[in-house]
């Protein structure tokens, strides 16, 4: 998909509480948006996973007068070494 129309484009996550988690510090490469691919690196100076739980993340897509939302995706993280079972 070509995601040049696109002049703004944030990744949004929600925490497994259901904030919004300040996802500051991350870089969003979007060099990509013609061949459909965005590259989200994580932030070195902080965690964004608190908690075990599950978290969703989405990316909110703008440009030409309207807003688009990418499907969400869910990261499920477990504490190490605790069984789920």
């Amino acid at each position: 998909m070509d995601l040049s129309i696109y002049t703004t484009i944030k990744l949004k996550m929600l925490g497994t509480y259901n904030e919004e988690l300040d996802v500051s510090g991350g870089v969003l490469d979007k060099n990509a948006a013609v061949t459909g691919k965005i590259v989200y690196k994580w932030p070195t100076n902080k965690s964004l996973f608190d908690y075990p739980g599950d978290y969703i993340v989405q990316l909110e897509l703008s440009g030409t007068g309207k807003k688009d939302f990418t499907s969400s995706h869910t990261i499920r993280v477990r504490e190490l070494g605790r069984s789920y079972r």
